[in-house]
């Protein structure tokens, strides 16, 4: 919906908001709120997760409130969640058993490249002209500028995983290990990697 009205219908500093952005605005905010509430309720609620659904909310609400400024946070909302895709497709693929695979592999390194360009690339472009329309809720603004900083703690991370990701990379082509779409890396292969016996105790979480 946001990519739709980037592409589409995009609107200048000072401009109310018109009916897809209500329409996208409503849409993302209830999916904040119920996924604020799930990981809660679940148990899975982190500190900077809550931080950043907290944010979201806000900043949505205000510009609701107000009638203008939500084409700013509907950039917002392309930038940031354009890596969705891929990160849920990486999950779905771990969760069924495919962690080791040439798809799983895939998605996460397009994860990675679309969180870069999203967060970064286009990400501080699309901060600036939020917070240099005057027009803008000051909160909205500060907003932006919060969920950019943010963005950075997640990149941290990521440098890491991504290192991880390198390094089993190189111990699958030393070991002469072959990695197939959807035919997982068999255990008893697995046992022999060093990669896998580092995963085994250790938790890795990306946003």
């Amino acid at each position: 919906m946001s990519a739709y009205q980037v592409y589409s219908a995009p609107s200048e500093c000072g401009d109310d908001n018109n009916k897809m952005t209500y329409l996208t605005l409503i849409f993302s905010g209830s999916y904040f709120t119920y996924d604020l509430i799930d990981m809660w309720y679940r148990g899975l609620l982190e500190k900077d997760m809550c931080i950043h659904h907290l944010l979201c909310i806000c900043g949505i609400l205000q510009v609701l409130i107000v009638g203008g400024g939500g084409y700013f946070v509907v950039l917002g909302l392309f930038v940031a969640e354009i890596s969705n895709p891929p990160m849920h497709c990486r999950i779905l693929l771990r969760n069924v058993g495919l962690r080791y695979t040439k798809a799983y592999e895939f998605f996460e390194y397009m994860y990675f490249m679309l969180f870069f360009f999203g967060r970064v690339i286009i990400g501080h472009p699309v901060v600036y002209k939020t917070i240099t329309c005057s027009s803008n809720p000051m909160f909205a603004r500060i907003v932006s500028c919060g969920i950019l900083l943010q963005s950075y703690q997640f990149l941290y991370r990521m440098y890491f995983i991504f290192n991880s990701r390198i390094k089993e990379t190189m111990e699958r082509k030393t070991k002469g290990i072959k990695i197939s779409w959807f035919e997982p890396i068999p255990m008893e292969t697995l046992k022999t990697c060093d990669f896998w016996k580092k995963s085994q105790g250790k938790k890795e979480h990306l946003p």
